[in-house]
């Protein structure tokens, strides 16, 4: 989700542009502006590989009339329907009022209170975990310049919707830099993997480049450094004595099951990103998000964009950045270490220099997962020919092929020709990966190799019944035919399915060396049902 720094073309400023389905949302909202910009909230499913262009919101709504500063952003399911619901807290010259906007009908106002004093002009920062494990996400709210105080609400308490009269008893109360006055910095995520959401807290300018971590299931009970996690996060210093302060964000980036923290600088600093594990103190990513000479600094969040079960990062430019907001995959970023955008538009109108405020939604999207290597194949002990570019064209057109015979559309089979696919270095145990109409090959077939049918429109080196292998060649190799089928499958919009109950669907997430898989009618027809994940059309039907 972003925050409005400027007006899209064409849209006008405070209207509501709903669509009754949020997949996987994120949401910007604007920087400080004149001209009372809307918060603006996306789906990832509207979006494709490398989009220049603004995406169409599924709403715009204003929670602050009139007022001109920053609008911080964050999602969570407050109200429990299943959809991600919009919280916001104003910025610099704001009162702290927060407002939770219903996910699905953003003209509903879920909860409405101050978090601190109505006379504090600071600015709020907000985010969203379930820190008092009842099941239901709690607020968490930390200050802007004139304090540092960090304040979790009860996500649950429906007394929180009571208006600017309110002031609720916050269930976590923490000043973590003790009188450090530049403001805080909020976040939250399971980091020790203790399946209890952490609060995550960095210091605004002038506090060095400090990060802590508290633990969600002691920090209500010790509101202090006595509830810091173990491990290499509890409190460290991503960006040295960098006097600039930090941004800070949380999301599962290198796809183990647990939560890493991902920092942006703030302004005076390069925009220089990074993500740590909580087992490390050197970073799994970090990449430059805009050139190297912006300082405006760099707001973060993640959102799993392409279904890959890895939490992609979303970069917000600071001030005089424009409104920038970047998608950048994950897998591609911990893999090969290079910023590959899924998605990158400017969300206002190009005029606007405030900057964006950005949030995500972590919940994992069906569709686009690697396929895997059966567990417990080893790599070949013989050296294994790597294949090129050049291999994948004839296997390729063979692959369409089999989609058109098995009915699919001709929408389809030009999606599947508009497909870029091309030789990686994936490493691990993957073979494929699809991440929006892309399509990455490994090269060596995690080290087995690939057996490259040189008559890819017939089966004759398989059995028909069963698509093992009788041909030698191809019996101790992964099928090269049958890894482009199914990430074409992927392309199209079909989830994986575990390869433990069906391990000869073309779905199936892991495969074994000598066996081949076909494109059926049946898959076909699944997709009518099936989520695909850059289909606006199907959204909407």
């Amino acid at each position: 989700s972003t925050a409005p720094g400027g007006a899209s073309a064409g849209t006008d400023q405070g209207a509501v542009e709903f669509f009754p389905t949020l997949t996987q949302p994120y949401v910007v909202g604007p920087g400080a502006n004149t001209t009372n910009l809307a918060n603006q909230a996306f789906d990832a499913v509207d979006e494709g590989i490398d989009n220049t262009a603004s995406p169409p919101a599924r709403f715009n709504n204003t929670p602050y009339p009139g007022f001109q500063g920053d609008v911080r952003v964050a999602l969570a399911d407050i109200n429990g329907d299943g959809t991600k619901d919009i919280i916001t807290g104003p910025g610099q010259g704001g009162g702290a009022n927060i407002i939770v906007r219903n996910g699905i009908d953003p003209s509903q106002t879920l909860r409405n209170f101050f978090a601190y004093d109505p006379n504090f002009t600071g600015g709020v920062f907000v985010a969203a975990g379930d820190i008092n494990g009842d099941g239901v996400p709690d607020i968490i709210t930390g200050t802007g310049p004139g304090s540092a105080n960090v304040r979790v609400f009860n996500g649950a308490d429906t007394t929180l919707n009571q208006g600017q009269t309110f002031f609720p008893v916050p269930i976590v109360d923490l000043n973590p830099f003790g009188f450090f006055g530049g403001g805080v910095r909020v976040a939250s995520g399971d980091i020790n993997g203790d399946g209890r959401a952490d609060v995550i807290v960095a210091a605004g300018p002038g506090g060095g480049a400090h990060v802590k971590v508290f633990s969600g299931a002691t920090v209500q009970a010790q509101p202090n450094d006595n509830s810091l996690i173990g491990g290499t996060l509890g409190s460290f210093f991503p960006y040295g004595t960098f006097p600039g302060g930090v941004y800070v964000a949380s999301g599962d980036v290198n796809g183990d099951g647990v939560a890493d923290v991902i920092t942006g600088p703030g302004p005076g600093g390069g925009p220089n990103v990074l993500a740590f594990t909580n087992t490390t103190t050197t970073p799994i990513v970090n990449f430059f998000a805009y050139g190297a000479l912006f300082n405006g600094g760099v707001r973060v969040a993640s959102v799993d964009f392409d279904g890959d079960k890895f939490d992609d990062i979303i970069t917000g430019a600071g001030p005089t950045g424009g409104q920038h907001v970047r998608i950048i995959s994950s897998l591609v970023l911990t893999t090969f270490g290079t910023p590959t955008d899924l998605a990158t538009f400017f969300p206002y109108d190009a005029s606007f220099t405030g900057g964006v405020f950005v949030a995500g939604s972590k919940v994992s999207l069906t569709g686009g997962s690697p396929l895997r290597l059966a567990e417990g194949i080893s790599p070949s002990s013989e050296p294994v020919s790597p294949i090129t570019n050049a291999d994948l064209t004839a296997i390729t057109e063979a692959a369409i092929a089999r989609f058109e015979a098995a009915g699919a559309s001709e929408t389809d089979l030009a999606r599947l020709e508009t497909t870029s696919i091309q030789v990686a270095d994936l490493g691990s145990d993957l073979l494929g990966l699809t991440l929006g109409n892309s399509i990455l090959i490994d090269a060596d077939a995690a080290g087995i190799g690939f057996f490259v049918d040189v008559t890819p429109g017939d089966d004759l080196e398989f059995q028909t019944a069963t698509g093992y292998a009788l041909a030698p060649e191809a019996r101790d190799r992964v099928d090269l035919l049958t890894v482009v089928l199914h990430e074409f499958a992927h392309v199209l919009g079909l989830p994986d399915l575990d390869s433990s109950e069906d391990p000869q669907n073309l779905m199936a997430d892991r495969i074994t060396p000598g066996l081949r898989r076909f494109v059926r009618e049946e898959d076909l027809n699944a997709l009518d049902t099936a989520f695909q994940p850059h289909s606006l059309e199907n959204i909407l039907d």
